[in-house]
C-alpha cells in the first residue's frame, strides 16, 4: 500500500470516527469494509503463506497475523474467516495480505502465541523456505 494510500485510509477512518455515534457502530463498519476487501483480494492460505513469509523475512521483516479487530473475527463478506498478514518493520517492500481458507487450528495458534510464524513456516514451507525465513536479519 503506498504511503498516500494510508493517509487517505486514516484520514478517512478518523473523519468516519467523528460521524459515528458509538464505538461498536465504528467497529460494525470497519468490519464490514475488512470483509469486502478480502473477499476481494485474499489469497488461499496453504498455497500462499509459506511463500509471504518467506518474502517478509527476505524484506528483513517479521510477519505477524491478524484474526481479529476489536474482539471480533475477521471474516469476508460471505461469512469466511480470514487472516490479515502483515509484514512489521523490514525494508518496505512486502505489503499486507488477507488469506482465506485458514485451518482451525492455525488460527487458534495464532490466537495463542506469539512468534507464530516459526510454527507456520515449519508446517507449511519446504526445507530451502524454512532455512530463508530463519537466516534472515531484522530491521525495524
Amino acid at each position: 500500500m503506498k504511503e498516500a494510500e494510508v493517509f487517505a485510509d486514516v484520514l478517512y477512518l478518523k473523519l468516519l470516527r467523528e460521524e459515528v455515534p458509538s464505538k461498536e457502530a465504528f467497529n460494525k463498519i470497519l468490519l464490514e469494509a475488512f470483509g469486502k476487501k478480502a473477499s476481494s483480494q485474499a489469497l488461499d492460505w496453504k498455497t500462499n503463506i509459506a511463500d509471504y513469509i518467506v518474502a517478509c523475512r527476505a524484506d528483513k521483516g517479521l510477519p505477524f497475523f491478524k484474526t481479529r479487530y476489536a474482539g471480533q473475527p475477521l471474516m469476508t463478506a460471505d461469512g469466511r474467516r480470514v487472516v490479515l498478514g502483515i509484514c512489521f518493520g523490514g525494508e518496505g517492500t512486502i505489503e499486507h495480505r488477507w488469506f482465506v481458507n485458514v485451518p482451525k487450528e492455525d488460527i487458534e495458534l495464532m490466537e495463542a502465541a506469539y512468534g507464530d510464524w516459526k510454527s507456520l513456516i515449519r508446517k507449511y514451507g519446504d526445507p530451502d523456505q524454512i532455512r530463508k525465513a530463519f537466516e534472515a536479519p531484522v530491521i525495524l
